[in-house]
């Protein structure tokens, strides 16, 4: 099965694009609006439709055409467009925000988006970027102990794995160096082994080995200075 189709069957069943706490945790390090955002992969329209309320301008693309269809009838501005393959659909410097949320690890070519991406951000633009930590402590165990690859878990439960890249704290940091991304900030959603409470850090040791999701803020600068 073509994998647009597999999408399409998938929203066609009822897939929503839940809005969730790493979501709203990207909200909170966006710009205020107005400014304009780029939602790629935008399935359904969910963080569109947030984004719209919150008072943003926000135009989405996804490769799924019922996906989009869905969007639309929501008043979402939304077109059918694969990424992986033809890039971004839009002139250079265009945009405030890119939002990339849980995109990376789906295409084929992760840095040649996010060289789209800057492509087609305005100068001082950011790039909202989340995605899963492939590398935790739990995994590295997993991974060491009983030989048992990354994937493994989804592919018992759903037989089949739509992530084309192992991503770890340190891979996606060499992503936003290497397509020209000078200043940015990373964190994830920690919650450690016997605490109930989750937190939000940054510290590289800990970010890589207990959270779950990493996020990004990445911006479009004309000077290299790190981390933000």
């Amino acid at each position: 099965m073509r994998p647009e189709q597999r999408e399409n069957n998938r929203y066609a069943a009822g897939e929503t694009n839940p809005v969730g706490i790493v979501e709203h945790r990207l909200f909170s390090l966006m710009p205020s609006p107005p400014a304009s955002v780029l939602d790629v992969g935008c399935g359904v329209g969910g963080v569109s439709l947030e984004l719209k309320q919150m008072g943003y301008d926000v135009y989405g693309v996804d490769f799924s055409s019922i996906a989009v269809e869905k969007a639309v009838s929501k008043g979402l501005d939304a077109i059918c467009h694969d990424v992986d393959g033809l890039g971004l659909p839009s002139e250079d410097n265009v945009w405030d925000i890119v939002w990339m949320g849980d995109i990376l690890e789906h295409v084929f070519d992760p840095l040649y988006l996010l060289e789209e991406a800057r492509r087609v951000l305005k100068l001082e633009g950011r790039v909202m970027i989340s995605v899963p930590n492939d590398l935790t402590l739990r995994k590295r165990l997993e991974v060491g102990l009983f030989g048992r690859s990354p994937q493994s878990g989804v592919y018992r439960k759903l037989r089949q794995c739509k992530h084309h890249t192992v991503i770890s704290r340190e891979l996606l940091l060499f992503f936003l160096q290497e397509s020209g991304f000078c200043s940015f900030h990373i964190e994830a959603d920690v919650k450690f082994p016997f605490v109930r409470k989750q937190f939000w850090l940054s510290n590289p040791v800990t970010t890589q080995l207990f959270g779950k999701a990493l996020i990004v803020v990445g911006v479009k600068s004309k000077t290299s200075n790190g981390d933000m």
